[in-house]
C-alpha cells in the first residue's frame, strides 16, 4: 500500500489517492492536531469514508507511539536508566509532537478513542467493510448496537417490542438463566480463552458470537473499553436514553 506523508503523519492508503482525497485527509489530520471541530464535505464517490478512517487511524497510531515513548521515558527516569540516547529521544519526541499536535512532557498518558457515527447500522456496516481494506484492519474495533440487533437468545428475540426485549434480557441476566451471558461472564472473569476483537459489521459479529456461544450485546459493550475505534449510530451519542 502507498505510504503518504500527511501533515507529518505517515499514512497508509489502499491505492494512490486523488488530489481531493489528499486534501480531505490533510484537513482531518489538521483538525486532530489542533483539537478543533471540522465540517468537511466532498462530492459523492470520492471516498470520504476511506479517507476519514485512514487519516484518523494513522494519527491515532502516531499518538499511541508518542504516548508509549513518553511512558518509557518516565519509567527510565524513575529507575535511573541511562541507556537511552537523550539526543535521539529528544528528536523523536519533537517529531511526534509536531505530528500529533500533542504537547510533549505532560502527565496525561491517555490515548483518545475514535467514534465513527452514522445514521443506520447498514451505513456502519459499509464503513467497517472499508476499514477491512486498509492497513489499519488489525486495530481494536467495537460495533455498538441494541439488543434488537445483537441479542441471540431465542426467547428474547421473539418479544414484539424492544422494551420487552430489554426487560426480559435483564431478568434472565439477573437470574443467571441466559447461557450466552453466563458464557460471556466466564470469559470476562478470565476462566476461559478470551474472544478476540473482530473487524466485522453487526451481522458478522452476531454470526461469530453465535458460533462461540457468547452474548454479542454484552461483549460489544465490553470490547469498547479498549477499542481504538467504536462504530455506533448517532443516537447513541445524542439520546440520553
Amino acid at each position: 500500500m502507498p505510504v503518504l506523508n500527511v501533515q507529518g503523519i505517515q499514512l497508509s492508503f489502499p491505492f494512490e489517492p486523488y488530489a481531493c482525497q489528499v486534501t480531505y485527509m490533510e484537513k482531518v489530520v489538521e483538525c486532530l492536531k489542533k483539537n478543533i471541530n471540522g465540517i468537511l464535505e466532498s462530492p459523492t464517490g470520492t471516498g470520504k469514508t476511506l479517507c476519514l478512517l485512514c487519516s484518523s487511524l494513522a494519527w491515532l497510531e502516531t499518538r499511541k507511539a508518542q504516548t508509549e515513548l513518553q511512558k518509557q521515558m518516565g519509567i527510565a527516569t524513575l529507575i535511573g536508566d541511562n541507556k537511552l540516547n537523550p539526543g535521539n529521544v529528544d528528536n523523536l519526541a519533537k517529531s511526534l509532537e509536531q505530528s500529533t499536535g500533542t504537547t510533549w512532557g505532560g502527565s496525561d498518558y491517555t490515548v483518545p478513542k475514535i467514534i465513527y457515527a452514522s445514521r443506520t447500522h447498514s451505513q456502519l456496516g459499509q464503513a467497517v467493510q472499508e476499514l477491512k481494506r486498509t492497513a489499519y484492519n488489525s486495530m481494536k474495533v467495537s460495533v455498538i448496537g441494541s439488543r434488537e440487533q445483537l441479542c441471540i437468545h431465542e426467547q428474547v428475540k421473539k418479544e414484539a417490542s424492544n422494551t420487552s426485549k430489554v426487560h426480559l434480557c435483564r431478568a434472565k441476566v439477573a437470574a443467571k438463566t441466559c447461557y450466552f451471558y453466563n458464557h460471556f461472564e466466564a470469559l470476562h472473569s478470565g476462566s476461559e480463552v478470551e474472544v478476540p476483537y473482530t473487524v466485522s459489521e453487526i451481522g458478522g459479529l452476531v454470526r461469530s458470537y453465535i458460533k462461540s456461544k457468547v452474548c454479542p450485546y454484552y461483549m460489544a459493550r465490553e470490547l469498547k473499553a479498549d477499542a481504538d475505534i467504536i462504530f455506533m449510530p448517532y443516537n447513541y451519542l445524542l439520546d440520553p436514553k
